[in-house]
């Protein structure tokens, strides 16, 4: 009876929920009729189909769509490090050596395919993809137009631009105004030198560092093709002018660009904004004091507005890069701000380039009174994705950070400065490896004075060594902040990682760690032994370290070889500091000093413990010709601890004095 009621009971809860969703069924399709009714009564009422806009997709869209989707694997090395996970490089010098290593393989086979033009004709791809093939060669036997040569150009090929031109001059071509406008420019803009190929991305991120700061001496090439050609453009107009102006103002001959400037002047010909952008930023070098400066901008600013010249980006920067180098003057701070404002009045926002402008005004006083202009710049930023609009924006992250730490010492700051660093593509603006480098040593240095040690381990891991490897200087300011916190257990992850990034080679950041070593106390047995297997291979380093012309042997000092010592003998590794002390003994006039009393009076006790009679008199020897004053105590332990012979009494006494010997047995 009670079966079948559950029977009936689950065959009734059944019928329910099938009736429930037939209901339910009928209900959407009635809705779904009724709205497809209105949709067809609109469009017949409307008689008209909208279509929307096609969206525009570039080629790699799909891929940064699908790049957003996945976050940053901080424990992966650069997708350029693929080949052998046991040759990562793991170190500034190996990796810039991997990757110049492989764009110079990559330069080998179009060197060959250069060189063998003959053997590369076949098509590798239909369309043609004209990069693929063997590039022309120009020389005195070539047959070569107008249009050659404008083809060049665009490929921004200066050498053959230079050949090409010189054949057309000999063979008098007649060239348009606008092809010699075009070559001008070229020439101009690059100083007759072929640029460094867009496609070598390693050599230029391990070189710009350098090259910006080479840019500042005046290297323009003067007379030649560049003279001869502005020459010839029979009337100069304003844009010829402007490109030969520009051109030796980038290069460092400011004095040549001002006297272009007074030509175009006499010759009535009006210049561009950007002729008076170079010349603003040249005014630290034309004019002399900041008074005289500052009158020469506001000169060059009233001949742009006679002229009806629209200032633009450029002009902001110009002028507030000139105001930086005025930072001692009182007013340049007034003066930047109130120029900033004036560009917004007429709608021109600053970029990233003007910010690090103004922070080169504000922040660089050595006077104690902060400025706040960072964190005023950050409220205006955070959170926004930014664009390269001004070649001088990559600047900007280095010198906040270092803002952050010399003027400011403020760690906060420096993290919303790093949070808008890795907001959207914004790293694209970190610059180069000199920048990035200096950009994390701020940041680390930083974390590691002002922050706790527990977050600041939480970055350590985070970043290196794949995104940042720290200098052998930040490593040790790493290895003092652990040494200070007592946070001993973390010495034997930083001496490995100080192997591995070949800091070994620096004589104050291993004293740092052995300092730290011999400093460490603990019961932790376990521990201990790795903290003696550091000490030690620290002693195996320095004593098979092989002197170059690049790296100079580090010289042990005695205060270095009792804290190796000392380490070892609290970890019971006798043997291994006997080597310690054969070394003090065999070659102590090449070592300058000596251990310190500590470490040799535990070596004197663990020799009498095991019965080392004649390891434990050349100790107390050893501290007697030192100059310890408590040598005769050690003697005394000696003499009481174990029982000698006549000869090594004998030998003892002669030490300290056989008197100190029988005070010591009257005593006791």
């Amino acid at each position: 009876m009670n079966s079948f009621k559950k029977v009936a009971s689950t065959r009734y809860s059944y019928l329910m929920r099938k009736l429930f969703f037939e209901v339910r069924r009928q209900q959407l399709r009635n809705t779904r009729q009724v709205s497809t009714t209105e949709t067809v009564q609109e469009t017949s009422n409307t008689n008209e189909i909208k279509i929307p806009k096609r969206i525009e997709r570039g080629p790699t869209d799909i891929l940064k769509a699908l790049s957003n989707t996945v976050k940053r694997d901080y424990t992966a090395p650069h997708y350029k490090y693929h080949d052998d996970p046991f040759l990562i490089p793991t170190s500034n010098i190996s990796k810039r050596m991997f990757a110049l290593s492989q764009e110079s393989g990559r330069k080998a086979a179009q060197w060959i395919r250069q060189e063998h033009a003959d053997l590369f004709q076949h098509r590798v791809a239909d369309p043609p993809i004209e990069v693929y093939f063997p590039r022309a060669v120009y020389d005195e036997k070539s047959e070569v137009d107008e249009t050659v040569l404008q083809k060049v150009i665009e490929q921004h090929r200066v050498s053959d631009a230079l050949t090409i031109y010189g054949l057309l001059e000999e063979n008098s071509v007649e060239l348009s105004r606008a092809t010699k406008q075009s070559l001008l420019e070229l020439l101009c803009y690059y100083n007759s030198q072929d640029p460094l190929e867009e496609e070598w991305i390693e050599e230029r991120w391990f070189r710009q560092g350098n090259r910006s700061r080479e840019k500042k001496k005046n290297v323009w090439k003067r007379g030649g093709v560049v003279e001869n050609l502005f020459k010839n453009m029979s009337p100069p107009d304003a844009a010829s002018y402007t490109a030969l102006l520009c051109g030796r103002a980038q290069f460092g001959d400011v004095q040549g660009a001002y006297q272009i400037y007074q030509e175009a002047l006499d010759a009535g010909i009006g210049l561009s904004a950007d002729a008076f952008n170079a010349l603003i930023t040249g005014a630290s070098v034309l004019k002399e004091g900041h008074e005289l400066r500052w009158a020469f901008i506001e000169e060059l600013l009233a001949s742009m507005k006679q002229q009806g010249v629209s200032p633009n980006l450029g002009t902001l920067n110009a002028i507030l890069e000139t105001l930086s180098s005025m930072s001692s003057n009182k007013e340049s701070q007034k003066r930047s701000l109130a120029v900033v404002a004036e560009f917004r009045a007429m709608g021109i926002e600053p970029s990233l380039a003007s910010y690090y402008f103004l922070l080169n005004t504000f922040c660089q006083d050595k006077s104690s009174m902060r400025s706040a202009i960072l964190v005023s710049i950050l409220n205006l930023l955070e959170g926004k994705s930014l664009e390269i609009r001004d070649p001088r924006d990559v600047m900007f992250f280095t010198q906040a950070m270092d803002v952050c730490r010399f003027h400011l010492s403020d760690l906060d700051t420096a993290h919303r400065v790093d949070k808008l660093l890795h907001t959207a593509d914004n790293y694209n603006l970190i610059g180069d490896s000199y920048k990035e480098s200096i950009y994390y040593r701020n940041f680390f240095a930083l974390a590691c004075q002002m922050g706790t040690l527990e977050e600041f381990m939480e970055l350590y891991y985070k970043l290196v060594p794949n995104i940042y490897v720290p200098e052998p200087g930040i490593m040790e300011e790493i290895i003092k902040t652990v040494d200070l916190n007592e946070a001993w257990e973390l010495l034997p992850r930083l001496w490995s990682d100080v192997v591995m990034f070949e800091h070994t080679d620096r004589e104050s950041l291993i004293c740092a760690v052995l300092t730290a070593l011999q400093r460490s106390q603990t019961d932790d047995t376990e521990l201990m032994g790795r903290l003696a297997d550091v000490a030690w291979g620290i002693w195996e380093r320095l004593e098979n370290q092989k002197e170059s012309r690049f790296n100079k042997k580090i010289s042990w000092t005695g205060q270095m070889l009792g804290d190796v010592m000392l380490v070892l003998l609290r970890a019971d590794r006798y043997l291994q500091a006997v080597d310690i002390t054969t070394a003090l003994d065999k070659r102590q006039h090449e070592i300058l000093g000596v251990p310190s009393f500590q470490s040799l009076s535990m070596f004197l006790g663990k020799s009498i413990e095991r019965k080392e009679i004649k390891k434990a008199i050349w100790t107390v020897q050893y501290c007697s010709e030192a100059g310890f004053e408590d040598t005769i105590k050690l003697a005394q332990l000696l003499n009481s601890s174990v029982q000698l012979d006549s000869d090594q009494k004998s030998q003892l006494g002669s030490i300290v004095g056989p008197q100190a010997l029988v005070q010591a047995a009257a005593t006791a």
